[in-house]
Formats: C-alpha cells, structure tokens, sequence
C-alpha cells in the first residue's frame, strides 16, 4: 500500500516550520551582524513553536512582544528585519524600550504607517 498523501493542513504546517526555522536563522544572523543580542523571549517563542511534538498542532506566531529596555536603533531594526521575513506577525508590542521617536518611524515604514514629523515649535524672540 503507498504512503498516505500529506493533507493541507499538514502541508501548511511543514512550511511554517521551514519558514520559522528560516526566519530564526535569519534573525540570529542579522543580530550577529548589527553586533546587537538576540531578544531572549523572541527566541524561545520560535524555539517553542518549533519543538512541539508531531501530534500537537502548530500555530502561527501572529504577535511578538519585546519588553527590554536595553533595546537600542540596531535592536529595532533587527526586529523590523524578523517581521518583514515572517509574514504572519500582526501585533508588535514594545514595553520598556528606549527607542525614541526614530524608532518609532523605523517600525511605520514596514508597516505601511505614516507618521507627521513632529509639530514645530514656535517661540517668540
């Protein structure tokens, strides 16, 4: 009898797993080279959906929360980087990080945001 044909579910899965294996690789990689650390709980996240049993079914990371506030530029655009290569994040959340509003205008411009510069301030002279 011939090997039962993989259905789509399973299909789907097989490639959320390559993507997210490639998505780690890549994120470890880019980290590397901005000389900036991989964010401990984005790591463990992938690495946990990526360790699952075969029977247990595989979801697709759709959020990332980054709560460091050690986080800098280089960290943001790493992030940016990540969910750019993996197109199933929809919410981005930032907690305690340092990244100013030029962080904030790296994180709209993947995004599609569009954000007004800053009011002038006028004074009187």
């Amino acid at each position: 009898m011939p090997p039962k044909a993989k259905g789509k579910k399973q299909i789907a899965e097989a490639k959320n797993a390559a993507l997210l294996e490639a998505v780690l690789s890549s994120y470890r990689g880019i980290c590397k080279v901005a000389n900036v650390e991989p964010d401990v709980d984005v790591v463990s996240a992938i690495k946990a959906e990526l360790d699952k049993p075969k029977n247990v079914k595989k979801k697709f990371i759709n959020k990332v929360v980054v709560r460091d506030d050690t986080l800098t530029l280089p960290g943001v655009t790493t992030m940016i980087d990540l969910c750019v290569g993996y197109p199933h994040i929809k919410n981005v959340h930032f907690y305690r990080c340092r990244i100013g509003d030029e962080g904030v205008r790296l994180l709209a411009v993947p995004l599609g945001l569009h954000l007004s510069p800053p009011p002038a301030v006028c004074t009187r002279v």
